[in-house]
């Protein structure tokens, strides 16, 4: 793997935790540096622990968690993976769309996400399959997703989506990533997931 995939691979580690202490945040779970510095020890460790990441970022990822375990609170663990984002990707308005939300499905699966791709007659009719709203899931309309983008990754038309599950979580995600959701007004759980066009620079 070269410099520049390393980089983006320890970019996007760091994304994912910022996220999941965003979520944590969210909830009201997180009320003190000392909880922050836990909550982030523990979520590295398990990713290392799971390996979800890639080896090359294995160094970073134990650095991380030993700095949490050896300093506590004094670690600036959130300070210290806003760097290695910054540092490892691209300023994500930056990105194509299309880059941005694969982004985000990434994150989903890493975060314990069930994703799954849906053909037209899963979607609706008498095939469709039927959703388990107990379940934090993505459930992504294949159609919609091929038409979505042109080949350079530019915005056409909206992804149709159904969120389930912690849904608060999932649209904290996708905004994270730049993207915009809109609800459907008529089906509980179907948003649809665009995005406006990278910035130039």
């Amino acid at each position: 793997m070269n410099n520049r995939n390393s980089d983006e691979s320890a970019g996007h580690l760091a994304w994912c935790g910022l996220v999941a202490l965003g979520i944590a945040r969210k909830k009201g779970q997180l009320n003190s540096p000392l909880n922050e510095n836990v909550f982030l020890t523990r979520w590295l460790a398990e990713a290392d622990r799971k390996r979800i990441f890639p080896k090359t970022v294995a160094e970073n990822l134990r650095w991380l968690i030993e700095e949490g375990k050896r300093l506590g609170p004094r670690a600036g663990l959130a300070a210290k993976l806003n760097y290695i984002w910054k540092s490892g990707i691209e300023d994500m308005s930056l990105r194509d769309v299309r880059f941005r939300f694969h982004h985000a499905l990434e994150a989903f699966r890493i975060m314990g996400w069930t994703v799954i791709t849906l053909t037209d007659d899963q979607w609706e009719g008498d095939r469709a399959i039927r959703l388990n709203r107990r379940v934090s899931a993505i459930y992504i309309n294949r159609s919609s997703l091929d038409a979505a983008f042109t080949p350079d990754g530019h915005p056409v038309t909206p992804v149709k989506i159904y969120l389930t599950g912690n849904i608060s979580a999932g649209l904290i995600i996708f905004r994270s990533a730049l993207l915009i959701t809109e609800k459907d007004s008529g089906k509980e759980s179907l948003f649809y997931i665009s995005g406006r066009p990278p910035l130039t620079v």
